[in-house]
């Protein structure tokens, strides 16, 4: 897309890890846009830690992915390559979701929804956007704790853990799995055919 995404937002619980991993990038990110940007957060965390909070305020996720461009976006005329991934003006998209989409599933179904990039269809997703650490195993019981230590928050301020996606166009995606999703695939062959194409974000 030209246009700068949405990206969403998160939070995360306040621990030393998170702060050694934004300190961390701080000092050896391949720019200094994203050496600076770490580096920012990571004061942001140790002022909340600083405050007794158990979870940090909110900022963008684009501060966990050191290697990523933010600030090149494309301009689709440049290149063959970059105007064959980009969007065109006729573009239609729909994405298919249902009760098992989780995690990375339900970061890009609320990224499509809230950039207004297509059409969701199908069932809510499961709504487990953030990342789970797994700490050391009881040394009787060798029961591993795993704990969800990050909770995503879309552009509206909505947490995706436990709430998910709703699709713009439901369907009953638990009837329609011995199908083979065959009803919610000529729902999202009917939209292609009928909505007027998006304008990319």
């Amino acid at each position: 897309s030209p246009k700068k995404i949405k990206w969403p937002q998160i939070q995360v619980r306040l621990n030393d890890g998170w702060v050694d991993s934004f300190e961390s990038s701080a000092l050896f990110a391949t720019t200094d846009a994203e050496r600076t940007w770490a580096g920012r957060v990571s004061e942001w965390l140790k002022e909340d830690l600083s405050k007794g909070q158990r979870l940090s305020r909110t900022f963008s996720t684009e501060a966990l992915d050191p290697y990523a461009s933010f600030n090149k976006l494309p301009t689709c005329q440049d290149s063959k390559e970059e105007k064959e991934v980009c969007l065109k003006e006729a573009s239609k998209i729909v994405v298919l979701v249902n009760e098992m989409c989780a995690s990375m599933c339900d970061i890009f179904a609320s990224t499509i929804r809230d950039n207004k990039l297509g059409t969701i269809i199908g069932a809510k997703t499961m709504g487990a956007g953030g990342n789970v650490v797994m700490h050391a195993a009881s040394p009787v019981s060798m029961i591993m704790l795993q704990q969800t230590e990050s909770l995503i928050v879309d552009a509206a301020g909505n947490y995706l853990e436990n709430m998910g996606v709703e699709p713009d166009i439901a369907t009953n995606t638990v009837n329609d799995r011995q199908k083979l999703y065959s009803a919610t695939l000529e729902k999202a062959f009917e939209t292609l055919a009928q909505v007027p194409a998006a304008t990319p974000a």
